[in-house]
């Protein structure tokens, strides 16, 4: 009865980050690099530097620069629709933070990341230790350094190391230390999942309320009334940032 709740709230995790997969950058700020820090809590900081809580600032991480969550969480913008999220007492270092070529290591912690949609001519790539990650479109991951493991939650992503390369498909985990590949444990979601899944909702919900107002803000013309679904689907057009 357990390993089956479990099952049931696995699913319920991978299908609720499905359904809010729907354009969800809500950003209105542009920078010329990857690496925006877009929203934090508790006392993170930059290369030592504690990063102060300003409204509407958005502070980009320099190349070569490292964040440390602390005892706080971080969720970074990597392209106009890649995410990063990172746990408490975690760190990644911005190797490279060009928008055709992002490249971040993550050095210590855990970390959830969502591609959305690359365009062609771009590139994401997660280092950690000796493997690279390579992101797909409409692809999340976790990596965990302590247990050297990285889970494909759905999509698939592409690690490669000194030994070969590997592509893994959704619901796969691999040891990055031995090559392992297993299928995904049917855990319960913890703290880090969780928090990542209010963050999406937070994220939708505001895109909605943005469409709404850019909705209300132009006039409409009078239509004949018609019967429309309950929830459309909302797509919204994402800027290709200058930073």
């Amino acid at each position: 009865m357990e390993r089956r709740i479990g099952m049931l709230r696995r699913g319920v995790l991978v299908s609720t980050f499905t359904l809010l997969c729907i354009r969800a950058s809500a950003q209105s700020v542009i920078s010329t690099h990857s690496g925006l820090l877009q929203f934090f809590e508790g006392a993170i900081s930059i290369d030592g530097r504690t990063v102060p809580p300003i409204k509407g600032r958005f502070p980009e991480i320099p190349e070569s620069s490292v964040l440390n969550t602390n005892e706080g969480k971080a969720e970074i913008l990597l392209d106009p629709e890649v995410f990063v999220w990172l746990d408490q007492n975690s760190a990644i270092r911005m190797q490279r933070n060009r928008l055709a070529d992002t490249r971040v290591e993550l050095l210590e912690g855990s970390a959830i990341i969502e591609s959305l949609q690359l365009a062609p001519d771009s590139a994401v790539t997660l280092i950690q230790k000796n493997d690279e990650l390579r992101l797909s479109a409409r692809s999340l991951c976790r990596i965990d350094v302590a247990s050297s493991q990285l889970t494909v939650l759905n999509g698939q992503a592409e690690v490669t190391n000194r030994r070969e390369r590997l592509v893994i498909n959704e619901r796969r985990r691999i040891a990055l230390s031995s090559g392992l590949i297993s299928p995904l444990p049917n855990n319960q979601p913890d703290r880090l999942e969780q928090w990542v899944l209010e963050r999406r909702r937070a994220i939708a919900a505001a895109n909605l309320n943005r469409v709404r107002i850019e909705a209300s803000a132009k006039p409409t013309k009078k239509k004949p009334h018609r019967l429309v679904r309950a929830y459309p689907a909302v797509t919204l057009s994402v800027p290709r940032r200058t930073w």
